[in-house]
């Protein structure tokens, strides 16, 4: 599993334990730049690169405060360090509460982030949570680990 060999990094977070423990709980819920910036997650494999073929997403949807988004954007860094979007396969759905995989075509590199579509309620937009977010894909045998 690659979640052991990054560093989780947030845009706002509230209520949370991402060091402490990679089964943890990313929460926006009163971000106070929620209705004008996007909310995102990211990975960062520091110098080392691995090939990601998809993410395992359990967000978590109280109906209320936090909910499912609408749909996601998963970016990664090129060789030039450029954010490009990934070429998904098949159809993603988004389910609350339930584990989701999101495979896509093979990247290589070592940052990989999801931005929110969120869920609104007229034109105000819900908070994300995030349960658990898993990498796919391979590691090399000579990867080290942080």
């Amino acid at each position: 599993m690659l979640s052991q060999f990054v560093l989780p990094i947030e845009l706002y977070s509230h209520f949370h334990q991402l060091l402490a423990n990679m089964d943890s709980f990313w929460n926006a819920h009163g971000d106070p730049d929620l209705q004008s910036k996007d909310q995102w997650m990211m990975y960062d494999l520091g110098e080392r690169k691995a090939e990601i073929t998809g993410s395992q997403i359990r967000f978590f949807d109280d109906g209320g405060g936090v909910v499912t988004p609408t749909g996601i954007k998963i970016e990664y860094t090129d060789e030039n360090g450029e954010w490009k979007e990934v070429t998904p396969k098949g159809t993603w759905t988004y389910k609350g509460n339930q584990d989701v995989v999101y495979e896509h075509e093979p990247v290589t590199t070592s940052k990989i982030r999801i931005t929110m579509t969120h869920a609104k309620n007229g034109t105000t937009k819900i908070a994300v949570a995030v349960k658990d977010w898993l990498l796919l894909g391979d590691v090399p045998d000579s990867f080290p680990k942080p």
